[in-house]
């Protein structure tokens, strides 16, 4: 990532920001490997190609309450449905001879315009380059072709969460070309330093403001930066400043100058209030009149005015010390309140009102730009932010691989021209930061170095080397369930639960849990937490959910596609629950074959023992529902070309699950009642209905 001086590094533009960032990557992703797999694709507007346009389709249909309203996009997919269909069958030409000119701009402007905005973050991240065209590390995200390296193998993570960690480890934010080298800055790097040393006390605000600051055009001292942050009440900003040649003069700036200066994207009216700020300010200082200075000071009555100065002029704190002192007692005891405060101090007032300005907004930007970062940090299922104080999980394993002094060492480091491009610069998918490398692999470890490695962590745990990922999943487990007892009390579970049959409740039920996931990931977590309540806790949730999980514990990502939702391990008993939010007339088309698909896997998979699927949905579809009933009585080939038979699908509502749990109906009279059903050959209309009365009663 090549950033200007002076620009705060960011891993999300914020044009198409959202905060289900990971499932957005995996939506963006996935759209683009189906582009990709087309015969001759090419990533490019219209008329050359309609690929822009069809990322843009789906990731609306796939994020339905993200995208919720796109009226260009719906009168063109409506006055154009037919050609573009044709378009991209390979018969270009009707679109091209019928679109209006005008259409064209819109299509590029307001369609086209937003899939390059949305899909350039996979390319900012290294699973893409700028054609478009996956990287490998894109695909591992995806789960394709992934594999754990031995010290990965240690930590219970996902792929995704693995994926992630490695791309924030490769990450470098680069210097424009500084001669016939570049500067670089390794965010990740700076984020692990702080958090591993044990020397200083690290709260969220100085931890994100430090990682999100700095930049490879000021090569600092991180611990003197520490030090900076708790003396300067966290205005540790030193940018270069490039100062227009008015501010460095003593005239007062015209308003016409001054809003092509100082600005804001946001907000015409948001010039005014600064430019007042500055007005009366100036007259204060180059008068002593009071009255000015009482005009400044009235601003900050008004709230929304207050918090627009303050992020613009004052490092996002108060700008003033005691500003009702000057009313109270007079203007000497303002002034020594606020003593060696460069904004009231007639000399160099501009230059000082500029600096403020631009070291101000450098700031802001990174305090709103970590949100993005910390998002990330968090996906790798090692950064907690659930606390004031941000902290590490996995520690010790973490303290084994990175020694906290070649961490600091390498914060800043030096590229040539040659070396930038191999790494990212020429953005050629097999580039470092593009290309999938393990992280023994990023970290350039031999033999030697994993096994004192491993030493490290076996002294750590106190165990050998084939219990240590068993000693770190129990700890991880424990914790986990800490998580689930504390947050999701079977009340709450139940009161979530019920939210889901009104897709209007999509934002309450993101808001309990975590807005950083889809709904129907989060109806996956949830409705295992439910089980996990109905079988008495007897289940281990944390190795039963197949989703990503962040280090807060919480949902971020579904199941992959090749696996079940939930797959609950008993001793003679396995039961796969697969969850949807899909309605009843699409389940059909979308579940069908899926859950029939997972079910035969997993019967092959776990032969020896019994295997039973539960489909959960808001409501059913009845012949989907026989379909799985069928399927019971012939045999079926699993994937892997074993023949299995006795393939048991059950269907249950939400409202169902909700009355067992209200009931206190535990999963073996479920599973009991189930099995029952499957004995015998009754397929007569209601019984489904006739299981679940039995099971209630």
């Amino acid at each position: 990532m090549v950033i200007t001086e002076n620009q705060v590094f960011n891993l999300w533009d914020t044009n198409g920001r959202r905060a289900d960032v990971i499932n957005a990557f995996d939506i963006y992703l996935s759209i683009l490997l189906e582009e990709n797999n087309k015969e001759n694709f090419e990533w490019s507007n219209f008329p050359s190609s309609l690929s822009q346009y069809n990322f843009y389709k789906h990731a609306i249909e796939s994020s339905p309450d993200i995208f919720k309203e796109h009226p260009n996009f719906d009168y063109f997919d409506l006055t154009y449905r037919e050609e573009i269909k044709n378009f991209n069958e390979g018969f270009k030409s009707k679109l091209i001879v019928k679109v209006k000119p005008e259409d064209i701009v819109l299509l590029d402007k307001q369609i086209e315009a937003r899939a390059r905005h949305y899909s350039s973050n996979l390319c900012k991240f290294g699973f893409a380059n700028s054609k478009r065209i996956i990287s490998n590390s894109g695909k591992s995200f995806l789960g394709i072709d992934f594999k754990k390296d031995e010290l990965e193998s240690l930590l219970p993570l996902t792929s995704a969460n693995i994926v992630v960690l490695r791309q924030l480890l490769k990450l470098r934010v680069y210097t424009k070309n500084i001669g016939k080298q570049r500067i670089y800055y390794s965010p990740f790097k700076a984020a692990l330093y702080l958090l591993l040393q044990d020397k200083y006390v690290i709260d969220e605000d100085m931890f994100g403001t430090i990682v999100q600051s700095m930049t490879p055009y000021n090569i600092v001292d991180i611990d003197e930066l520490i030090k900076d942050y708790k003396h300067k009440n966290g205005n540790i900003v030193s940018a270069e400043i490039s100062y227009p040649k008015e501010y460095l003069s003593d005239g007062k700036i015209s308003f016409n100058l001054f809003k092509t200066q100082i600005k804001n994207s946001k907000s015409s009216k948001v010039i005014d209030v600064y430019y007042n700020f500055y007005s009366e300010l100036y007259d204060y200082n180059h008068t002593g009149d009071e009255f000015h200075l009482i005009k400044v000071l009235n601003l900050f009555n008004d709230k929304r005015t207050k918090e627009i100065l303050k992020k613009a002029f004052g490092y996002g704190q108060n700008i003033f010390n005691d500003i009702d002192s000057m009313f109270s007692y007079g203007l000497s005891v303002f002034l020594f309140n606020n003593s060696g405060n460069d904004l009231l101090n007639k000399n160099g007032f501009n230059k000082n009102f500029f600096s403020r300005y631009t070291k101000s907004k450098y700031l802001d930007s990174a305090r709103e730009y970590f949100d993005t970062t910390k998002r990330m940090l968090s996906a790798t299922g090692l950064f907690r932010f659930d606390k004031a104080q941000p902290i590490l999980s996995f520690k010790d394993i973490l303290k084994s691989i990175f020694s906290t002094e070649e961490l600091k060492n390498t914060i800043f480091s030096y590229s040539t021209e040659d070396e930038f491009l191999l790494y990212e610069g020429d953005d050629s998918i097999d580039c470092t930061f593009l290309n999938d490398s393990s992280l023994v692999e990023i970290l350039s470890l031999n033999n030697s170095s994993i096994s004192n490695i491993i030493t490290s962590i076996e002294d750590a745990y106190g165990v050998q080397r084939e219990k240590i990922n068993i000693a770190v999943k129990d700890k991880a487990n424990l914790d986990f369930l800490e998580h689930i007892n504390t947050k999701y009390t079977k009340d709450v579970v139940l009161t979530i639960m019920k939210l889901f049959s009104d897709r209007r409740n999509d934002r309450v039920i993101k808001q309990m849990v975590n807005p950083e996931a889809s709904v129907p990931t989060i109806y996956e977590f949830i409705t295992a937490i439910a089980w996990y309540y109905i079988s008495d806790k007897q289940m281990n949730l944390f190795d039963s959910l197949n989703l990503t999980l962040n280090s807060e514990y919480e949902p971020i990502l579904h199941a992959g596609g090749g696996d079940g939702d939930i797959i609950a391990k008993y001793k003679n008993l396995v039961i796969m629950l697969e969850v949807t939010l899909m309605d009843k007339n699409s389940q059909k088309r979308g579940e069908l074959e899926p859950v029939l698909r997972h079910s035969t896997n997993m019967r092959a998979k776990y032969q020896g023992v019994d295997t039973l699927t539960f489909f959960i949905a808001d409501e059913l579809d009845q012949s989907t529902v026989i379909t799985w009933r069928l399927a019971a009585l012939a045999p079926r080939e699993a994937t892997n070309s074993i023949v299995v038979d006795n393939v048991k699908i059950m269907a249950f509502t939400n409202n169902e699950i909700c009355s067992f749990i209200e009931k206190g109906i535990t999963s073996s009279k479920i599973i009991s009642e189930t099995n029952k059903t499957f004995l015998n050959t009754d397929f007569t209309e209601g019984w489904r209905e006739r299981t679940v009365s039995r099971i209630m009663a």
